[in-house]
C-alpha cells in the first residue's frame, strides 16, 4: 500500500458515503480528497458506478457473495486502498454493507464476458493535438468538437440509466434528445447534465473555474462537492463555478465568441484592444502582454473567417500601427498608444 496520503484512495469513506454513515469529520475528509485532485472524482464516479452495479452482476452470475467473500477473508487491503476487510465491517453493517464489500472482490472473478456486457467501462479516449481541434461521435450520436490541449473519456456503450463522459479542456457538445437517458458530463470539479441540447464546456485543471455557455436548450450545472447546489442555465445564458470557493455564477452571455474555436469566425465591434488580445490569446492558446498601457485605449472593428494567428497578428497590427512579436507561447505588443 502507498504511504504518499496524496495517492491513497479512502475506499473505507467510499462505502461509508454510499451507505450514507460518515460523520461530519469523516465527510469533510472525503470531500478534501476529492477537491486535491481532479482524478480523484473520476476514481470516486467510477467506484459509484460499480457499486450500484454490484446487485446486478450478482443477479446475471448468480453466485454466493457471502461464500465468495470467505474465499478472500485473507485479503488485508485492496491495492491503494486503506481499509481492511474487518476495519470496513461492524455488526450493524453486516446485512446491507457486506455483500457490497464482497461484490467487488467477486467482481474480479467473473468472466470477462460477464464485466463486458455488465459494467460500462472508460475504454475510450479521445486527445486532440496542441495545434489541431477534433470532432467525434459519441455512441448515442452526440457530436462532440474538442478543443486543443483537450480530451474526453466515454464509455463504448451508454448505460441504460445515464450517458456519463469526463472531459478535461474546453468542448463544444451537440447532445442527442434522450429525456429517459440523461447526458452528463463530469469535470475535476462539477457536474454538468441535460437531456437533449449544444453547449460549450470550458473545465482546464488549471483554471479554478468551470465555465458552460448554453447555445440551445436547458443544461444544470453543480457542484461535485455539494451536487444540491445547482443552477439551471438557459438558452443564451453562461454558468461557472469556482471550485475554490464552492461558488455557482449565472448571468447572460456576453461574449459573441464563445464558439470561435470551433467555427473560426472572430468578430470585433469597436472593442478594446485588450479585449481583442484576451480573445485571441484564449482561441489560439497564446499569452499576450501588453507593455505600453495607453495601448488599451485602442479600439478595433473587424471579422476574421478562420485565419490562422500569423494573419490575425499581421491585420492587427497593420490597423493599429503596433509592434508583435511572437516567442515561444508569447505575443509582446509594443506601440506608441491611439
Amino acid at each position: 500500500m502507498k504511504e504518499d496520503s496524496k495517492h491513497i484512495i479512502p475506499y473505507e469513506l467510499f462505502i461509508k458515503h454510499l451507505n450514507n454513515e460518515l460523520n461530519e469529520h469523516e465527510e469533510i475528509t472525503l470531500q478534501s480528497w476529492l477537491k486535491a485532485n481532479p482524478e480523484h472524482s473520476v476514481i470516486f464516479d467510477e467506484y459509484k458506478s460499480t457499486w450500484n452495479l454490484m446487485d446486478k452482476v450478482k443477479d446475471v452470475a448468480n453466485i454466493n457473495l457471502e461464500k465468495e467473500w470467505s474465499k478472500q477473508k485473507n485479503f488485508s487491503d485492496i491495492e491503494g486502498g486503506i481499509f481492511t476487510a474487518a476495519e470496513a465491517l461492524t455488526k450493524s453493517q453486516f446485512q446491507w454493507s457486506f455483500s457490497k464489500i464482497a461484490a467487488v472482490f467477486v467482481v474480479l472473478i467473473l468472466s470477462a464476458a460477464t464485466i463486458y456486457y455488465i459494467l460500462p467501462q472508460f475504454t475510450q479516449e479521445k486527445i486532440a493535438s496542441n495545434t489541431e481541434i477534433r470532432q467525434l461521435v459519441l455512441p448515442d450520436g452526440s457530436e462532440v468538437t474538442l478543443n486543443i490541449n483537450s480530451k474526453i473519456k466515454y464509455p463504448t456503450t451508454f448505460d441504460k440509466k445515464e450517458r456519463k463522459v469526463f472531459i478535461e479542456g474546453e468542448a463544444f457538445f451537440d447532445v442527442t434528445k434522450n429525456p429517459d437517458v440523461p447526458f452528463k458530463i463530469s469535470t475535476g470539479h462539477a457536474i454538468i447534465e441535460v437531456l437533449g441540447t449544444s453547449f460549450n464546456v470550458s473545465a482546464y485543471n488549471t483554471k479554478e473555474e468551470v465555465e458552460v455557455i448554453v447555445r440551445e436548450g436547458t443544461v444544470a450545472l453543480s457542484s461535485k462537492v455539494n451536487p444540491n447546489n445547482r443552477i439551471i442555465l438557459d438558452s443564451g445564458v453562461k454558468g461557472i463555478y469556482n471550485h475554490s470557493n464552492n461558488y455557482l455564477l449565472k448571468k447572460t452571455n456576453s461574449d459573441i465568441n464563445f464558439m470561435a474555436w470551433k467555427t473560426g469566425k472572430i468578430v470585433f465591434d469597436n472593442d478594446s484592444l485588450t479585449k481583442v488580445l484576451n480573445t485571441i490569446g484564449r482561441i489560439y492558446n497564446k499569452r499576450i502582454i501588453i507593455n505600453n498601457t495607453d495601448l488599451s485605449q485602442c479600439t478595433l472593428t473587424v471579422t476574421f473567417e478562420k485565419q490562422s494567428l500569423e494573419s490575425v497578428l499581421n491585420v492587427i497590427e497593420s490597423t493599429l500601427n503596433l509592434e508583435l512579436r511572437e516567442e515561444d507561447e508569447t505575443i509582446t505588443v509594443t506601440g506608441d498608444g491611439c
